[in-house]
Order: C-alpha cells, then sequence, then structure tokens
C-alpha cells in the first residue's frame, strides 16, 4: 500500500487523511521511503528534511486527533523545486555557486502551499517549512543534439 498512496491524488489524499483512513505519519513516510527508492535511479533531489518531515506528519496527525477544521492540503507532502526559495531549506538555483544558499524566507509559492496545509481555524500558526517534505530536483544534462 505504500507506494499506493503515492500514486493517490492530492484531493483523494486529503479526504483519507480527514477521515482517519490514512495518517499523515504513514503517508509521509510513504513518500520518503519512495524518494529514497528512487534517488539512486533518479538522481531528482538536492535535499530531502526526513526527520523535520516526520516530525511535522507527528503533528498535523495530532492535529486530525484534535478533530479541527483541517487545511486543503493538512498533511500531504509536496517537493519544491530547486528553483523556489525554501526557508531553512538549501536551495541552489541549479548552480554551485549557490550551493550554501538557505534562504530566510519562503517564496510566495512555497509559502501559499504550506499555509494551504495548515489549520484552517486561526488557532494554528502557518505551516513550517519542517512541517512538509521539502526537497529539490537537480538540472537535468542537456542532450546530446545530433549534427
Amino acid at each position: 500500500m505504500t507506494d499506493d498512496l503515492c500514486r493517490l491524488p492530492a484531493s483523494v489524499l486529503r479526504e483519507k487523511i480527514a477521515t482517519k483512513q490514512v495518517s499523515p505519519v504513514e503517508l509521509t513516510e510513504a513518500v520518503l521511503a519512495r524518494a529514497e527508492k528512487l534517488q539512486p535511479v533518479l538522481n531528482c533531489f538536492i535535499t530531502l528534511v526526513g526527520d523535520q518531515a516526520r516530525a511535522a506528519a507527528r503533528q498535523a496527525e495530532d492535529a486530525v486527533m484534535q478533530g479541527g477544521t483541517l487545511g486543503l492540503l493538512h498533511g500531504i507532502p509536496f517537493a519544491a523545486k530547486d528553483l523556489v526559495n525554501t526557508a531553512g531549506v538549501r536551495t541552489t538555483f541549479g548552480s554551485l555557486h549557490h550551493d550554501e544558499n538557505v534562504p530566510r524566507e519562503d517564496a510566495v509559492c512555497a509559502a501559499r502551499v504550506k499555509s494551504a496545509a495548515a489549520r484552517a481555524d486561526d488557532q494554528a500558526p502557518p505551516c513550517a517549512p519542517e512541517q512538509l517534505v521539502l526537497s529539490a530536483s537537480r538540472p537535468r544534462p542537456p542532450r546530446a543534439t545530433a549534427r
């Protein structure tokens, strides 16, 4: 079932989380396992923040168990392209020149995804970066062209 979770659309995952059919912890573990399995083959992630994601998944699960109103993406991990600033997570823009870059603030798109994952009852602060699986994809090498 682990790989099955990774293939479900966010709308279905949201419903399964809200109805307690799937826990955010279970989903996060499935996503991290798949990422770790495929990384040696695809080489598509620069940074995975697994420990932070697991801690956030536990927080998301606690919120589900308390029965509060959930955000549209509550408990659903996501990956951010390496061109998107993600606060506290290395963002290289696909360049060795920026290899040590760790932004202090999120790009607007990352902030919006995080806020959609936050609880919608205004009692919880916006989702922190460690509440999501944040990763970045590596740029692909250029294709050889025939002359």
